[in-house]
């Protein structure tokens, strides 16, 4: 009975400091450059493409809690502007996504019609 007071007192302690941490954990994103495609690109375009993920990553890197709002739009709007530039360059190459659900027609069909 006398660990009950203590235990009420831990969790009520535990309670209020899980209160005040923030919800998630900001961790650092880091911008993933594709290598294979990279080498195949001339020696401009390829700066071009590591500057575009180093501008990236300087803007990711950014606390957005001191920024005004117009300010955050401005990053938001250059943010998105250089991942379609960088995603013309994959464009270019032959893939093809194809959802599970997708997938499994394409499977079924096959079965019925062979």
């Amino acid at each position: 009975m006398k660990r009950l007071p203590h235990l009420s007192i831990v969790a009520l302690l535990l309670c209020i400091g899980l209160h005040g941490a923030p919800a998630c954990a900001s961790h650092p994103v880091t911008v993933l450059v594709d290598t294979v495609r990279l080498r195949e690109l001339p020696v401009g375009e390829q700066q071009h493409q590591l500057d575009l993920a180093d501008r990236m990553q300087r803007i990711l890197a950014v606390d957005r809690r001191t920024l005004r709002t117009a300010e955050r739009r401005a990053l938001r709007n250059e943010l998105s502007a250089l991942q379609q530039e960088a995603a013309a360059y994959e464009r270019d190459g032959t893939v093809i996504h194809i959802s599970g659900a997708g997938l499994l027609i394409i499977i079924i069909l096959l079965i019925v019609l062979l």
